[in-house]
């Protein structure tokens, strides 16, 4: 019925509020923390319980970039981009690169 289907569009909106809630703290930390401590800020992400609202981590690596422009893996290198996917209760993820910035 309408009700309940607008029932559950409003768990998702605020589901994914949820998310970008979460991602809005976890910038703000960046900026004012972590931005020259992304291996911080990677430790903070995975904390539980989650200082930054309830979410799922599906991807918390560092990565870079090759000369052809595809993203590679590079888990020795905490001086490079951090890469966040994070999912709500209804599998909706976001995902955010944060770049390694000298101190």
């Amino acid at each position: 019925t309408a009700l309940v289907q607008g029932d559950s569009i409003m768990r998702q909106t605020v589901a994914s509020s949820a998310i970008t809630t979460a991602f809005e703290r976890i910038s703000q930390d960046y900026e004012v923390s972590y931005s020259g401590n992304l291996a911080g800020l990677r430790a903070r992400i995975s904390a539980s319980p989650s200082p930054y609202g309830n979410y799922t981590v599906l991807e918390n690596v560092y990565i870079t970039f090759d000369e052809n422009g595809h993203e590679q893996t590079n888990e020795a290198d905490d001086e490079d981009i951090l890469k966040v996917r994070l999912a709500d209760p209804h599998g909706h993820w976001v995902t955010m690169l944060f770049p390694y910035r000298q101190p």
